[in-house]
């Protein structure tokens, strides 16, 4: 102070009688006597304790969100309204090649091979307030080109102004490939169905089809778009759920033979026209699945000891 005449915003520690410590910013400044000779100086203590511990609290919190910004494994840059990057991690100067310092100041549409598709994904976040999966290709330092997939949103101000948007940038350049090899193989396999002379089908283990080829779908004559809801339908049923096939078919049948054949079967038993039980005559099993009313006999006369005769034995 005494060789430049003034000095500002000179931090020191006042430590109280009490042992209190407080800190303090002087602004001083040297006062002159009559003859031009220093006569002393005049000095203000500002109390600033709650002040250095807000700097302190703020200078946690940006480094914290440093922190959270450099550990992601995407590449991370604030831009501005202008289109101007304001900001940038690490992993976005490893996938551009520049510098942070060269990141930061530069327009962000100039890395990328459409600088108006870039500049557009800004201005639609802006106007929307955020975008996703908005897909980009960066051209790096090196030339070389890397699909990004963006995210961004925007931030604001205390007052609620648009400071800019946040974005984050995923290569999905290998993601592409493996879908691009996915969708081929899916193609050369389907080529192999349709190219097969037989017809050929998959089936879940809940009996419900999944796929079938055109040979199938020729056969059958359903479309295939509906040939899964039509066929698990009517398909032959298996030995272990035979009667919910037939159900629909024959629940209308109230028929003695109907009655007695289902008394004299266990429940796992298949009982449909395509596979009779063996002691069954022809005319039971028509009785059985005909949709004609059933008449009235005595029981005793669907009792048969021989495939093609009838029998009555009492009444």
């Amino acid at each position: 102070m005494l060789a430049e005449g003034r000095v500002t915003n000179y931090e020191l520690t006042i430590r109280s009688q009490s042992g209190r410590e407080m800190v303090v910013s002087y602004n001083a400044t040297t006062f002159m006597g009559e003859e031009g000779r220093l006569r002393g100086v005049f000095a203000a203590a500002r109390d600033i304790t709650d002040q250095k511990k807000l700097e302190n609290q703020l200078r946690q919190a940006q480094n914290y969100n440093r922190g959270l910004i450099e550990s992601s494994v995407d590449a991370m840059l604030t831009v501005a309204p202008d289109l101007t990057i304001t900001d940038v991690n690490e992993q976005m100067a490893g996938l551009t090649g520049y510098s942070r310092d060269q990141l930061i100041g530069s327009r962000f549409q100039d890395y990328f091979t459409d600088p108006n598709l870039a500049a557009l994904g800004v201005q639609k976040t802006l106007s929307e307030g955020f975008v996703t999966n908005y897909e980009l290709t960066l051209r790096s330092r090196h030339r070389r080109e890397i699909l990004v997939s963006f995210n961004a949103s925007v931030f604001k101000d205390i007052e609620g102004n648009i400071r800019g948007i946040f974005a984050v940038a995923r290569d999905v350049t290998e993601q592409r490939r493996l879908e691009e090899q996915l969708r081929e193989q899916q193609n050369y396999n389907r080529g192999l169905i349709e190219s097969s002379v037989d017809a050929l089908v998959t089936v879940d283990p809940d009996l419900a089809i999944t796929d079938v080829n055109e040979q199938m779908v020729k056969v059958t004559g359903y479309a295939r778009k509906n040939f899964s809801a039509v066929l698990s339908r009517n398909t032959s049923p298996n030995r272990n759920g035979p009667r919910r096939a037939c159900a629909r078919r024959c629940r209308r049948v109230r028929s003695p033979t109907m009655n007695w054949y289902s008394r004299q079967n266990p429940a796992n038993e298949r009982w449909c026209p395509s596979t009779p039980a063996p002691s069954m005559t022809p005319w039971a099993k028509w009785r059985v699945f005909s949709r004609r009313p059933a008449t009235s006999r005595p029981r005793s006369v669907w009792r048969t000891s021989s495939a093609t005769s009838r029998t009555t034995t009492g009444g």
